[in-house]
């Protein structure tokens, strides 16, 4: 009879490729989607990580249930207000990705432009990238052909005329399409304003003069209010930083006031306590759609760590102590939502809040598939939430929260 024999693979190759697979596998769980924005349509959602890369979701292209995971609904802070149950989670592979930097990447954000297609925008470490729209190429029959596309333009500071010895990273954008300008949060402690058209670098809140100091230590957020507006404060510029929330003029870039949110808060917060405001930081801001409003989240980095919500009146420029709400989880986003307010954390978990009175409470809760989420995305037409987690994955939720999908990498 003949002998049959089974060939292994060298016990060299094989420990390489498991270690191979264990470092990617390390990699994905160690990564996190800092930023996420959704296509002009209902078909792409793009997130930037940790590890800098682009990747691009095609939410049409979800189909076949691959895993199942359970979703609960809070009404309150109580677990036990509602049953929990279990819904079908669909996960969905990104069709395209891409290295932009070494660095990490913060922020991602879509603008329109006049001939239809649009601007992508994404921040980090290394600057600001901009890139034409490259999303009708997906959407074509030769998008297995898709290319890696190259930088439009790296936006950065010139260093030497604002005194910096180091580029500064950019934690968050905002565009005010009536203007033409693109407002970043630096991690220097500036805002920096390009005109989006011609790239170039057109001012900047926070430097008076080279040797001078900025007014935080580092902007964490920045959320510009169109100019072209209703809104009360229209062409205002909002930056958050180590416990400040500066306003600021965006023409003529002066500082209007600076406001110590979380040291009013703290004063009649429940255990009676103020915050060292050096020890607290804001991670996010966003206006609501009459302008008249803008929450606020953050963090604090005290002895009993946490968070905290604060609603700040854009029409009477005043932050209220009755608006000021501790929260047991550090803040890292915030948006409105035609429910309300949302909020995203080190929790897990997507809580809402009643747009005008934080006292009262969460009004809900969603479980996501991550311990921790550093994003929030709310869709402008639809109202479909999507969050960027820990564990390079990304949630997506109906407007009533309830949790639709799991995008994985």
């Amino acid at each position: 009879m003949a002998s049959t024999s089974f060939m292994l693979p060298p016990q060299t190759d094989f420990r390489k490729h498991i270690k191979s697979e264990c470092s990617k596998r390390s990699k994905l769980l160690h990564t996190t989607i800092f930023g996420t924005a959704f296509s002009s349509s209902d078909e792409f959602l793009v997130g930037v990580s940790s590890d800098g890369r682009m990747i691009v979701w095609d939410l049409g292209a979800r189909t076949g249930i691959t895993s199942s995971s359970s979703d609960c609904t809070y009404d309150g802070d109580s677990v036990n207000t509602k049953k929990r149950k279990t819904e079908d989670t669909l996960n969905c592979k990104p069709c395209f990705e891409f290295q932009v930097c070494d660095g990490a990447l913060y922020d991602v954000q879509f603008v329109p432009k006049s001939n239809g297609e649009s601007l992508l925008l994404a921040c980090g470490d290394e600057g600001i990238f901009l890139y034409d729209d490259f999303l009708s190429s997906l959407k074509s029959e030769e998008s297995i052909n898709f290319k890696i596309p190259a930088a439009k333009s790296q936006l950065r500071p010139n260093l030497n005329s604002y005194g910096s010895m180091f580029p500064a990273e950019f934690n968050r954008i905002s565009y005010d399409s009536s203007s033409g300008q693109l407002f970043g949060a630096a991690g220097d402690g500036c805002g920096y304003i390009w005109d989006i058209h011609t790239s170039q670098l057109v001012g900047n809140l926070g430097h008076k003069n080279p040797t001078k100091r900025s007014y935080s230590d580092c902007l964490h957020a920045i959320k510009v209010i169109e100019a072209d507006s209703n809104a009360p404060c229209h062409g205002c510029v909002l930056t958050g930083g180590e416990g400040i929330l500066s306003m600021w003029s965006g023409k003529d870039r002066k500082l209007i006031d600076t406001f110590d949110c979380t040291a009013t808060g703290g004063s009649h917060s429940k255990n009676g306590k103020k915050h060292n405001r050096q020890k607290c930081w804001i991670s996010s801001i966003d206006v609501d759609d009459t302008g008249d409003w803008s929450v606020i989240g953050g963090g604090r980095s005290s002895k009993s760590t946490g968070g905290f919500l604060q609603l700040f009146n854009l029409h009477s420029r005043s932050i209220m102590s009755s608006t000021f709400q501790e929260t047991v989880e550090t803040i890292h986003d915030v948006a409105y939502h035609p429910t309300g307010i949302l909020s995203v954390g080190n929790d897990g978990v997507v809580s809402s809040w009643p747009s005008l009175n934080l006292t009262q409470g969460r009004t809900g809760r969603a479980w996501g598939s991550s311990p921790a989420s550093y994003s929030i995305s709310v869709h402008p037409e639809n109202g479909m939430v999507a969050t960027g987690n820990v564990s390079s994955s990304v949630d997506c939720f109906t407007e009533y929260l309830t949790k639709t999908c799991t995008l994985t990498r």
